[in-house]
């Protein structure tokens, strides 16, 4: 690998620096040199523009150990050049040049605040200039170097941007590839490393004929004037550092970053793509990085600079078939990745890694991105931008996985799986998430997806996602999400209402447990329920519950609002309680020995037997008196026992054994079908006692025994305890029995 230019932190501060004039075209430099150690370094200048003459800096009178721009890590500056010039009108421009460290190990910091279009960077010459040599994008060519940003306030009027750029020449005349047939152009190449308007604040000039002196920014998605997108780029943003964190290191990777310009020029001139797709045609000018602000900022914005490297590797070609990325960082607390990294292992004990511009690849595929994470590490996913195409899986086979989405979007595929404790935050359009690790801790907003809790968690995500619920001991969740299935485990569910979700399905196999439904009126819930222990609690909303259990006992306890369980198998017991709500309870047609029981309260109770068994038990508290037990026996074997409710009573087929409360009772009961009904405490006092399905009393046999009275057709036979005087009158066939 050759090194194009000097290192500038290992050659020294001793540079030219510009006048802010151009003469004959060409940019002027200061002939006196800095009065600093070191000898003359050829390959580095300070450039500054769109200032006024007084901010430009005199290089010959730097101050020495300026202990105002003191750093916690850099220390105390050994070179300062500084201006601050007022401006009528306008917040004052401010411009600083501070070296920091020894000979052999200096960094610069950079610093600009006010002003329009205010520029300050260390810049190189052109390449062919001082190196005699021309760097052709055949091969490939990176900067690697450290840099940091920091600031003093957040007003950065029109934006405040740090770049790493470049100019670039296409059909060079010194090129050995020239080609006097075809035009030759130079452009700059912009990589913002920091934007304060946003990492998607891209722009191109590049969207008309010619191209000379035109720019095209890197940014994360790069448009023109008019608001069209031209392409999508793999450039992350630097955050913002305090001022006693470390240097970042970051690799940028200049092919790349000429590819996605080269689509840019095709788009516009598809007449010679071929031309400029060709990277021998394409060759390095030199470099410019440092800070540019708009637009009269009052804040102060600084970038450090330390051993900046450009590599150049002759003996190898760039592959332009793999598309490759554009930008790496690390920050010290983040390493950022993004598509082109198929896989990311994470090997030590503690590291933060952001995966960012998640886009569409140039072949229009999507791409699958797996991270590997074995120590105590945090992952930030997502971006400002509208598409996500690629699919990030990743693995938690360390001690702590921490994923976090801090954007206004993120990928629509992300999955995280391992037994390592995963915690989750922040905004996910699409997550699949499975953890065995009580230790787990899963939240934010998950618009779909399904989560899985092998063991008890820390719980309060919402979203439209499916959440599955395996073993668990003693959780309490609350959940608002549409869809969930419980399988064992012991724990309480809370249902949560939510303005978005009306609707939701739940699904309950194994386990012990105990839900309890929203509090809001117009929410609907459907519970599954298969097997397990499960108490369901009817807080206010409309419940509807389907029973399959072969095994297991459900407790349903009515609430304020409407409730209906559709009791196909299984062992159930309902309770009324003192609010007005409703229990409607329909039993299935298969029969089966188990009893099902029903207790009463103010609820109002309807229950339709089918082909079940049941216990039905009324309220003993005579305050309750406005509760009403409506009772159809369709079929199956019931037992009722009376109290404070209203009670009607309608027997289709069956066995009814009904103990009479003193309240208000009906009873109807249809003799021309099958059924055996005995009632005890009748009185026509407070009951009222129908027969139907026959047409004249003669299709009655009465008897008596032992003080009861029997009356029989051919296939039913209803029983009076302790009732052997009874009056049967017929009304239009309808046979009323009263006691005498």
């Amino acid at each position: 690998m050759e090194q194009i230019f000097t290192d500038i932190s290992k050659t020294g501060p001793k540079i030219q620096f510009n006048t802010g004039n151009i003469v004959n075209g060409s940019e002027e430099f200061n002939k006196v040199l800095p009065d600093v150690d070191g000898t003359l370094d050829t390959d580095w200048n300070l450039t500054a523009w769109h200032v006024p003459a007084a901010s430009i800096f005199n290089p010959a009178t730097p101050t020495i150990n300026d202990i105002n721009y003191t750093s916690p890590v850099l220390g105390i500056p050994r070179y300062t050049w500084a201006t601050n010039v007022p401006q009528s009108n306008m917040n004052p421009i401010i411009s600083r040049l501070s070296v920091y460290g020894q000979k052999g190990d200096y960094t610069y910091q950079l610093s600009a605040g006010g002003g329009y279009l205010h520029d300050i960077f260390l810049q190189t010459f052109d390449a062919d200039r001082i190196k005699g040599k021309i760097y052709t994008f055949d091969h490939p060519i990176e900067l690697n170097m450290q840099e940091r940003i920091t600031s003093q306030g957040n007003n950065f009027g029109g934006g405040y941007v740090v770049f790493n750029s470049f100019s670039l020449h296409f059909n060079f005349a010194k090129n050995p590839n020239y080609n006097p047939n075809l035009t030759s152009f130079g452009f700059f190449l912009q990589i913002p490393t920091f934007d304060s308007r946003g990492e998607d604040f891209g722009y191109t000039e590049i969207t008309s004929l010619p191209f000379e002196g035109k720019l095209f920014n890197n940014s994360s998605i790069t448009i023109d004037k008019t608001n069209k997108i031209y392409s999508d780029a793999s450039v992350v943003n630097l955050q913002l550092s305090n001022s006693d964190e470390q240097l970042h290191n970051i690799k940028i990777n200049l092919n790349a970053a000429l590819l996605q310009a080269v689509q840019q020029f095709i788009k516009v001139d598809p007449s010679h793509k071929e031309d400029y797709s060709n990277l021998k045609n394409w060759s390095l000018g030199n470099y410019y990085g440092g800070i540019e602000t708009n637009f009269n900022g009052e804040s102060v914005l600084s970038v450090d600079i330390k051993n900046p490297t450009f590599l150049y590797d002759s003996q190898s070609l760039f592959d332009t078939t793999h598309p490759s990325k554009i930008e790496d960082i690390d920050d010290g607390k983040y390493t950022y990745i993004d598509n082109y990294d198929e896989l990311n292992t994470i090997k030590n004990s503690t590291n933060t890694i952001k995966v960012e511009s998640l886009v569409t690849l140039l072949s229009g595929a999507t791409h699958l991105q797996t991270i590997n994470s074995y120590g105590n590490d945090t992952v930030f996913i997502g971006g400002n931008k509208d598409t996500f195409a690629t699919t990030i899986n990743i693995n938690a086979y360390g001690k702590i996985l921490n994923v976090k989405s801090q954007y206004s979007k993120s990928p629509l595929n992300v999955s995280i799986q391992g037994n390592a404790p995963i915690i989750t935050q922040g905004n996910f359009d699409g997550l699949n998430l499975t953890t065995n690790n009580s230790s787990s801790s899963i939240s934010g907003t998950i618009a779909s997806g399904n989560i899985t809790l092998n063991n008890t968690v820390a719980f309060s995500a919402t979203g439209f996602f499916k959440l599955t619920i395996n073993n668990g001991n003693n959780y309490n969740y609350n959940i608002s999400n549409p869809n969930i299935d419980i399988n064992n485990g012991t724990g309480r569910i809370n249902l949560i209402p939510t303005t978005d979700i009306r609707i939701t399905n739940v699904n309950i196999t194994g386990g012990t447990e105990e839900i309890y439904t929203a509090t809001s009126s117009d929410k609907i819930t459907n519970i599954y329920y298969h097997s397990g222990k499960t108490k369901i609690t009817n807080t206010n909303d409309t419940v509807t519950i389907i029973s399959n259990s072969t095994s297991g006992n459900l407790d349903v306890v009515a609430g304020a609002g409407k409730e209906t369980t559709f009791l196909n198998n299984g062992n159930t017991t309902f309770f009324g309680t003192s609010s007005a709500g409703s229990q409607i309870i329909i039993g299935g047609n298969s029969s089966e020995d188990i009893v099902n029981t029903v207790y009463g309260g103010t609820t109002q109770q309807e229950i339709w037997t089918g082909n079940k068994n049941f216990l039905i038990v009324a309220s003993q508290e005579t305050t309750v008196k406005n509760g009403t037990q409506n009772i159809n026996l369709q079929g199956g074997t019931s037992t009722y026992w009376g109290g404070a409710e209203i009670t009607n009573i309608n027997v289709s087929n069956g066995n009814l054994t009904a103990f009479l409360g003193n309240n208000s009772n009906s009873i109807l009961i249809n003799m021309s079908l099958s059924n055996n009904t005995t009632l005890s405490n009748f009185s026509s006092g407070n009951s009222t006692l129908q027969l139907t399905g026959i047409s004249t009393q003669s299709q009655l046999q009465i008897s008596h025994v032992n003080n009861d009275t029997l009356i029989k057709t051919a296939t039913s036979i209803l029983t009076l305890k302790d009732r052997s005087n009874i009056n049967i009158i017929n009304q239009n066939n309808v046979f009323l029995l009263m006691d005498s």
